[in-house]
């Protein structure tokens, strides 16, 4: 959990990093949210990943108002449970439509079971939760603190996986997961590092150059790279294995983070990347 705030003229701020764990944990946030969050701040949760999925799909050519509904009939095939069943939400992808070429979109597709659970303990507690969100676009928010409208890869090495995604024009465009983290890392020796770093180089070839395809007008020629083990460390010997520029992304470069991650965070594996960008919602999207 992470909460955020928006100094005038300055970084945002990030302050109260905190850890709910246990069976009670719903409950233990929950009545933390009530007794001792700042007033005002805006609720987002993010699914777990195996929750939803995102799927890239032709915009069907109908009124804004009516995307959501076309589209959630365009996914009766690719989803494994009924159309109605759905709880979706559409991104437009940028760039311009060329010839008869289609627009694209993104949509985020889960269970209304799924989202209606969570809302139903916020209810219960009569809170407020402002949105229901995912990790891709809580990376996103952090991402844009640094991108700009510029197009970015942004790779994020966790503990236990690693996200990449691409955003142009402060919007996702495309993502990566791969089931490899910083955990593994620091078990490994100098021949395993190397192939790993081969890996990850590999990966992020197959997707710029895919985006690259995809988004001609996009002039990608950086990685920004985030990581719970030495980013520094990881951005140079990634650097050497692909063309693009690596540099990495240190959060406390771009926020102000009044609660810094602690030591035993660190021993615990915690990562607080995610949450921040949650975090950072309602600040970073236009």
């Amino acid at each position: 959990m992470a909460c955020a705030r928006q100094a005038p003229g300055g970084k945002p701020g990030i302050h109260k990093l905190q850890r709910f764990a246990g069976p009670d944990r719903i409950e233990a946030l929950l009545d933390w949210q009530k007794t001792s969050a700042p007033k005002g701040n805006q609720t987002n949760l993010l699914l777990e990943p195996s929750d939803y999925q995102i799927l890239q799909i032709d915009a069907p050519p109908v009124e804004p108002s009516e995307l959501q509904d076309a589209v959630r009939w365009l996914l009766k095939d690719l989803i494994d449970f009924p159309p109605h069943d759905a709880a979706l939400d559409c991104m437009t992808v940028p760039g311009e439509q060329t010839g008869n070429s289609p627009s694209r979109v993104l949509s985020v597709v889960t269970r209304k079971s799924v989202v209606g659970a969570w809302m139903l303990h916020w209810h219960k507690a009569k809170l407020a939760l402002s949105s229901i969100d995912i990790a891709e676009m809580a990376l996103r928010n952090i991402a844009v603190l640094a991108s700009g409208e510029q197009a970015v890869a942004f790779l994020h090495v966790g503990w236990d996986t690693t996200s990449l995604i691409i955003v142009w024009q402060q919007s996702l465009c495309t993502f990566r997961q791969l089931n490899i983290g910083g955990g593994q890392l620091l078990a490994m020796d100098d021949l395993e590092r190397a192939t790993l770093f081969e890996r990850f180089a590999l990966e992020i070839q197959r997707t710029t150059d895919a985006f690259g395809r995809q988004f001609s007008a996009a002039d990608l020629t950086l990685v920004w790279l985030s990581s719970v083990v030495d980013a520094p460390g990881v951005a140079r010997d990634l650097s050497a294995q692909i063309d693009l520029r690596v540099q990495p992304f240190l959060l406390d470069d771009w926020l102000s983070l009044e609660d810094p991650p602690r030591e035993e965070d660190v021993e615990q594996r915690l990562d607080y990347t995610l949450a921040i960008g949650a975090a950072l919602r309602m600040e970073t999207t236009p």
